[in-house]
């Protein structure tokens, strides 16, 4: 709670929301350029993709890994004396590691299932599709980070899948530190 109120996490948040900027499409008539896309915290799936729903969906789950007060929070070890991290973390991230396979599946199948979803112009009852479609997606990307994978996520994909799963899930991993380091990502 301390660091959402926190200059850190300001400027975390003017980061993130700059490269999101910076990342979105502009249309210029009349010299002028109009932001088609921007983030609404009230309504997250807004605007994203379903791989990009599947893995908010993910990371919502994942960042409750760290909160006590839940029944599979990691939360940090207060007793431990570390110079940099905190021990605990190479538990959370052995459950990433664990988990990531079918993160990382679900993405893919959002993406390949929704294939033919667009962004353009649609009418209202496109509109709640889409919604459901992102609520899905999200859904689905949440449980394939809340549990341990009871078969193999590789089980039943074709040997491409399988290796672009496996590249994809070293650059997770990696985006969120070394466990062994214990650099949260930092360096």
């Amino acid at each position: 709670e301390h660091f959402k109120h926190s200059s850190a996490h300001k400027e975390l948040l003017g980061f993130v929301s700059a490269m999101g900027k910076g990342l979105t499409t502009t249309t210029s008539s009349s010299n002028s350029s109009t932001l088609l896309h921007s983030y609404n915290p009230h309504a997250p799936l807004n605007d994203l993709s379903p791989a990009l729903a599947s893995l908010h969906g993910s990371l919502c789950c994942i960042s409750r890994w760290i909160d006590p007060n839940t029944t599979d929070g990691l939360p940090p070890d207060q007793q431990v004396k570390a110079r940099f991290g905190n021990p605990v973390f190479r538990t959370w991230h052995e459950r990433l590691t664990e988990r990531s396979g079918g993160i990382i599946k679900c993405l893919m199948e959002c993406h390949g299932k929704y294939v033919n979803y667009t962004d353009g112009e649609s009418s209202s009852e496109d509109a709640t599709t889409k919604e459901e479609i992102l609520k899905e997606c999200s859904e689905l990307g949440y449980q394939a980070a809340s549990s341990s994978p009871t078969t193999p996520y590789d089980h039943g994909i074709s040997p491409k899948e399988k290796d672009i799963i496996t590249e994809l899930r070293c650059y997770l991993h990696d985006s969120f530190g070394h466990p062994i380091r214990l650099d949260y990502g930092t360096g």
